[in-house]
């Protein structure tokens, strides 16, 4: 299953913070459903068996940060339907099998910033891969293994000043 799942409009006062998460089935962190998660911080989350971070059906997370996601089979970070502007940001990202972080919001209401985050992928995929929304992508490295970042034409916003390492 998932090592923490939030769902059907529950709310996790705070953060999401310092927990250690691995060899998870499905997920390492959902947020679901209409819930609420101030951020998800310091998390050190290893081996999921999907995505190590979810956030979908509307939910509302403000910050996810300084985590360090190892071994993903899914993508590391992906951000399906969201109710909120969003910061991901200073997340280390290592022996991903699919993309870094993924930002499919289903609206340009709100804005999702990407920012300093260090990616190194196992085979060719994206750091970051924008399907639609209103997004900011900046100031983050990648491994050579990572095809960058890519926004697809429905993305409003820009990619500026990440390196390739």
């Amino acid at each position: 299953g998932t090592g923490i799942n939030i769902y059907l409009k529950c709310t996790a006062k705070g953060a999401i913070r310092g927990n250690v998460i691995s060899n998870t089935k499905k997920h390492n962190i959902t947020v679901s459903t209409g819930s609420k998660a101030g951020s998800i911080t310091g998390n050190t989350l290893k081996s999921a068996g999907d995505n190590a971070i979810l956030i979908y059906n509307k939910s509302t997370v403000k910050k996810i940060n300084k985590n360090k996601i190892t071994g993903a089979k899914g993508r590391a970070i992906f951000v399906y339907s969201l109710k909120n502007s969003l910061s991901i940001s200073n997340n280390t990202i290592s022996k991903g099998k699919n993309a870094g972080i993924v930002l499919e919001p289903g609206t340009a209401k709100y804005k999702i910033t990407v920012k300093s985050n260090k990616i190194s992928l196992l085979q060719n995929n994206y750091l970051g891969y924008g399907i639609n929304g209103k997004v900011s992508v900046t100031n983050n490295t990648y491994n050579k293994k990572s095809l960058g970042i890519k926004l697809n034409s429905a993305v409003k916003g820009k990619a500026t000043k990440n390196k390739r390492k």
